[in-house]
């Protein structure tokens, strides 16, 4: 049954039987370890959130959590399977919902003045607890929200000293007055100060993720005494994955240029649409280099054979100009056939406008005229004219110089 709990401090009871707490350990970690281990139901994490100033501005920070795991994991990963860490050691631990929601959290922060559950919790001193998906998803707050959609069924926010502890669970937990008693006895004679904690001001960055690991790693190494040797390296461990696996996905979604939304699936998802986008880029552009590569070969190969023919019959002009020059004889005139088209030069004396005179000839061939150039030296005046529709009876090329030569003279 869904259940919504908003109760103030003076509310409580203190007539409730919580377990013994003679032996409570010291420091913050091994405090919220302690607080979940002796719990009769399984909490899956709980995150203590400490108040800080910054800028003028009140924010609750992580200060420290502890991850309890799943109470049933399963046998094999079935997420981030294929994944290698910086150091080339295989990760295959299985990132579950919760683990991932608890990951995250440390480079997250709350303002006091942007409302939420954290904020309303610490500023009205009144405990919250949330149980059942419908009372989660209800709830207008993105923690809420966000850890509802990543399958939490219990969200607890109990005000403490310096700030707020939230714990949260798979399961469908009703509200316990002896877990809130014990939370209230632990964290309220134990203050951050004390456990040698400054303030710290997360942000988004990779740059102030890695301070709060760093500082994180300090705290791990005080352990409190009678602790075993095991239980120190697997937290140790635990946090050094942590730190790997939140340091590779914040590289990840830096590279990314557009992310939905913070949750491990929507970034992974987000990055194989842009790995798509970047396959679909890849070949279009391969594309259109194989077709420059194409065009410039065949440009090449027409400019080459252009390039030879003009030289050949610019050579042919410049000998039959100087026989012009010597003799003074009549206009020359040269042709090039190109399939249907020809190409015609024309050389003569700049008398009785010469360049109507071919025209007429061109006219009287019946042929189209494609382009026409035509320039002065002194005395002397070069054409050249670009036809097409060249009759048949004069496709050749000493045909149609032999008809062009009798009517231009």
């Amino acid at each position: 049954m869904d259940e919504h709990y908003i109760i103030s401090s003076s509310s409580t009871s203190s007539s409730l039987m919580i377990p013994n707490l003679q032996d409570s350990p010291p420091n913050l970690s091994s405090t919220l370890q302690f607080l979940l281990q002796s719990q009769p139901f399984w909490v899956n994490y709980a995150i203590l959130w400490q108040i800080c100033n910054t800028t003028q501005t009140l924010t609750l920070t992580w200060a420290e959590g502890h991850f309890h795991g799943l109470k049933n994991p399963p046998k094999k990963p079935v997420i981030l399977h294929d994944y290698v860490d910086a150091e080339g050691s295989s990760m295959d631990d299985m990132v579950s919902d919760v683990e991932w929601f608890y990951m995250t959290s440390p480079v997250r922060s709350h303002q006091i003045r942007q409302g939420g559950i954290l904020s309303k919790a610490y500023t009205s001193r009144s405990l919250v607890w949330l149980s059942g998906s419908h009372t989660l998803g209800s709830y207008k707050c993105d923690r809420v929200k966000q850890a509802e959609a990543h399958g939490l069924e219990t969200l607890v926010i109990i005000p403490v000293s310096n700030g707020v502890l939230e714990l949260g669970s798979l399961e469908l937990i009703e509200l316990n007055w002896a877990l809130v008693q014990q939370a209230n006895l632990l964290f309220g004679r134990l203050t951050f100060n004390d456990q040698q904690i400054s303030p710290m001001c997360l942000s988004e960055s990779s740059h102030d993720s890695d301070k709060v690991d760093k500082r994180k790693g300090k705290r791990g190494g005080q352990g409190y005494r009678g602790q075993p040797t095991t239980l120190s390296n697997h937290v140790e461990a635990e946090r050094q994955r942590r730190k790997k696996m939140n340091n590779r996905f914040y590289a990840l979604r830096s590279v990314v240029p557009y992310v939905s939304k913070m949750d491990k699936a929507s970034l992974l998802g987000d990055t194989v649409t842009y790995i798509n986008e970047l396959k679909s880029k890849i070949q279009s552009l391969e594309l259109e280099i194989e077709i420059m590569r194409e065009c410039a070969k065949k440009s090449d190969n027409c400019s080459t054979s252009m390039l030879i023919e003009d030289v050949n019959i610019l050579a042919g002009s410049s000998e039959n100009n100087s026989k012009e020059i010597s003799t003074g004889i009549s206009p020359v005139v040269e042709v090039k056939m190109v399939g249907d088209e020809a190409i015609i030069r024309v050389q003569c004396e700049n008398i009785n406008y010469p360049c109507a005179r071919l025209m007429n000839v061109l006219k009287e061939l019946n042929v189209g005229i494609q382009h026409a150039t035509m320039s002065t030296l002194n005395d002397l005046m070069l054409q050249e004219v670009v036809i097409a529709r060249v009759p048949k009876e004069i496709r050749s090329e000493d045909d149609l110089k032999d008809a062009i030569l009798r009517r231009f003279e």
